[in-house]
């Protein structure tokens, strides 16, 4: 079978969820004549990927995918990827990997536009693709998609060792963050969390993470509510290094709020370490179910 994929960007060049996502699709069908099409290939400095609009990049994608004369086109599909929309007679399966385009910051043209190019390309999908049901019913609800063209496909983790040992604690307990620095990430709750918690116990937060250019306000935000506060921003983890980091820590706290589809973090945290402090949306995905792997306690956003 001939296959297409289309995808701005593709782990471990680019990183992200839906990167990753991707990466598995084309490992996946190696024993097939692909063609992948992708528009960044370094890492540093990147536009933030989910909030872009290239309408011209995703013509120039739908042609080259055409000129391959597949018989199917796989699209990883972020807010305003219209890639779909350029593409006639050739099934498109897309993998709809974000919620909540209600809450991005975001003038109202361009609001207008991500809501438009949304509608038309799950009206132009022949299949859907999305990790949870939250995520399927937000489209059904918000963008009367049909429900019947969407296939749930939960994400996890390949078999491998899972941590079954102790972790050594000191006098203070350690906690970590790993993820994007981004306001749906949550971070600025955490912090003020933190704030009122070290009045009662001694708590240390070790921060992971790179952010984009449009986050650098968010990320000075963040280093000023971390003052007076025994907090460490530690730079992008590298992946090789991830397993250790989990390891290394008493917790690993994940305080999203919006945007998140699944939460390969939390899967991650749960098999390395077990002790895991998250928000419900995790709950809602349903990355995490309580009781059922591990400790963890929800974190909401009151």
């Amino acid at each position: 079978m001939r296959i297409a994929v289309i995808a701005r960007g593709i782990w471990p060049l680019v990183i992200g969820g839906a990167e990753r996502v991707t990466r598995e699709v084309v490992d996946g069908l190696s024993g097939h004549e692909l063609k992948v099409i992708t528009k960044y290939r370094k890492e540093e400095r990147r536009p933030e990927i989910g909030v872009e609009i290239d309408e011209e990049w995703s013509k120039s994608a739908a042609l080259q995918a055409v000129r391959f004369d597949p018989d199917v086109i796989y699209i990883c599909r972020y807010w305003g990827e219209s890639a779909a929309l350029y593409i006639e007679d050739i099934p498109v399966v897309s993998m709809h990997h974000d919620i909540d385009l209600d809450l991005l910051p975001l003038p109202p043209d361009k609001y207008s536009r991500l809501e438009e190019i949304t509608r038309l390309c799950l009206e132009r999908d022949g299949r859907s693709v999305v990790a949870s049901q939250l995520t399927r019913d937000y489209y059904v609800e918000n963008f009367s998609a049909e429900k019947d063209k969407f296939s749930v496909i939960p994400l996890g983790l390949d078999e491998g060792e899972v941590w079954e040992g102790e972790i050594s604690r000191g006098e203070e307990f350690r906690f970590l963050y790993l993820g994007r620095i981004a306001p749906n990430k949550g971070i600025h709750i955490l912090l003020q969390a933190l704030k009122e918690l070290n009045k009662k116990l001694p708590v240390e937060l070790t921060i992971y993470g790179g952010f984009t250019e449009d986050y650098a306000t968010y990320y000075d935000y963040l280093l000023d509510l971390s003052r007076g506060l025994p907090v460490r921003f530690a730079g992008r983890a590298r992946e090789e290094d991830k397993t250790r980091l989990y390891r290394s820590f008493d917790g690993v706290i994940c305080p999203s709020v919006a945007h998140e589809g699944f939460g390969l973090v939390v899967l991650e945290a749960l098999r390395y370490n077990g002790v895991v402090i998250a928000s419900d949306i995790f709950v809602k995905t349903p990355c995490l179910r309580g009781g059922e792997r591990g400790r963890w306690v929800r974190l909401s956003q009151r």
